[in-house]
C-alpha cells in the first residue's frame, strides 16, 4: 500500500515535469488503470473463497 502511494507521488511529479498535467491521459491515470482490474479480480476471487458473491 505505501509503495503504491510512493509511485503514485513520483508519477504525479513526472507528469509535472513532462507537462501532462493538463492532458487528458497521464502517467497516474495509466498506472491506476493498469492496477485496477487486478485489484479487482483479486477481490472478487477472495470473496468466492469465503462464499461471498462479489458481485
Amino acid at each position: 500500500m505505501f509503495i503504491n502511494g510512493g509511485i503514485l507521488i513520483l508519477l504525479s511529479i513526472a507528469d509535472e515535469q513532462l507537462n501532462l498535467v493538463q492532458a487528458s491521459v497521464t502517467l497516474t491515470a495509466i498506472y491506476t488503470l493498469v492496477l485496477l482490474l487486478p485489484m479487482m479480480s483479486i477481490t472478487v476471487r477472495r470473496l468466492h473463497d469465503s462464499n461471498h458473491s462479489g458481485c
